[in-house]
């Protein structure tokens, strides 16, 4: 009963997300107008950058790269060290990850430097997340812990649940299925406890990734849906990376024509970002259901 009604607070948190986001947007860009050319401003352009890391990363960097450019002359480090950190989750989004890890240890020297506990607790799950691509994922996980080990009191549950979910998602990519069930589980009743939106789209996508790894195909299908709905409208970024998961779970079935529907599906969303990633992930796998279906 407790994980059904965890899973209607995802739902609603979902369906609210896409106004919620839209209208954050509309109201830094009025903030930002009306801003004098100093560190406030870089923080409105540093959250504008956040908010469209997920729907228009083109934007996100721009955005990133006008505040970075804006403390070239000042002594700000501590927003120095913020911007270099969001640069690098950006460049890490349309796959540019060595300048990711340039950008995020560039930006934990000066976590270090200042004692800045939040920002390198973030620095730390940044690079776990980097080397989660490299698909180096022991250092993935050795990241990830420093992250949890970092003595922040800022640290919020959704926050520390964000951690576990990221390492139970490194330990499903490494094929170490009994700690990845582990931290996926305590990191989903801890979202029980403090959730958002984002939250869902994540952690139901990494259950489905374990489920396909155990071997539960129609479980995995579930929980990948659920992530697509309680994904906001214009997060392009997420619902290409679940649909490209879901016609990966119907090539490997077979399935072609449900393979071709999503991949496609994927594609168009991958496009409008542009996430260039996930438009290679799904062209690759299209090229594969046609070639099955010999339409190649």
């Amino acid at each position: 009963m407790k994980n059904r009604s965890l899973i209607v607070i995802f739902l609603i948190m979902g369906l609210s997300g896409f106004a919620q986001n839209q209208k954050i947007i509309d109201s830094l860009t009025n903030q930002l107008a009306v801003a004098k050319p100093d560190t406030s401003m870089v923080s409105i352009m540093l959250r504008l950058a956040i908010q469209y890391t997920y729907a228009k990363p083109d934007s996100a960097l721009l955005y990133a790269e006008k505040a970075v450019n804006l403390l070239q002359d000042k002594k700000a480090d501590k927003w120095k060290g913020n911007a270099f950190r969001i640069q690098g989750l950006i460049n890490r989004e349309i796959g540019n990850l060595p300048l990711a890890l340039e950008l995020t240890l560039k930006s934990l020297r000066i976590g270090l430097e200042l004692e800045n506990y939040k920002e390198i607790r973030r620095c730390y799950n940044g690079l776990g997340n980097i080397y989660l691509d490299l698909m180096d994922y022991q250092k993935s996980i050795s990241f990830f812990q420093l992250a949890r080990n970092v003595p922040d009191n800022t640290k919020t549950k959704d926050e520390e649940a964000g951690l576990l979910m990221n390492i139970g998602n490194a330990y499903v990519e490494n094929n170490q299925l009994d700690s990845a069930s582990y931290y996926l589980n305590e990191a989903f009743h801890l979202f029980s406890q403090s959730v958002n939106g984002n939250s869902g789209i994540f952690m139901y996508r990494n259950l489905g990734k374990l489920q396909v790894k155990l071997g539960n195909q129609k479980e995995a299908l579930n929980y990948y849906l659920k992530s697509i709905e309680v994904c906001g409208q214009e997060d392009y970024r997420n619902l290409a990376a679940t649909n490209n998961k879901i016609a990966m779970l119907f090539l490997a079935g077979k399935q072609i024509d449900s393979c071709i529907y999503y991949a496609e599906n994927a594609l168009s969303y991958g496009q409008r970002g542009p996430f260039r990633v996930m438009i290679l992930e799904s062209g690759k796998l299209l090229a594969e259901a046609f070639k099955l279906k010999n339409q190649y």
